[in-house]
């Protein structure tokens, strides 16, 4: 039987953070192989997280107080 998309899901996101077994290795490629939404996603996974780990090497930007409090302005109009 072959695993839920949520489960898939939960998978790709551990594979980017922590690595996976063998058999959840398997498990993925089988159900990827299978559901074309889930390999998609899992192909788009992988290419975000590679452009937001280059962004954090490259910027090192901060806020100016100014910047944060319009920002907290913002937030407590809108919420």
């Amino acid at each position: 039987m072959m695993m839920s998309c949520k489960r898939a899901t939960f998978l790709m996101e551990k594979s980017n953070e922590a690595g996976l077994t063998v058999w959840e290795s398997l498990q993925l490629k089988y159900h990827n192989f299978m559901c074309k939404p889930c390999a998609w996603f899992f192909r788009q996974s992988k290419l975000i997280n590679k452009h937001a780990s280059r962004m954090d090497e490259h910027i090192d930007a901060q806020l100016t107080e100014r910047q944060k409090l319009e920002m907290k302005e913002i937030i407590e109009r809108n919420s």
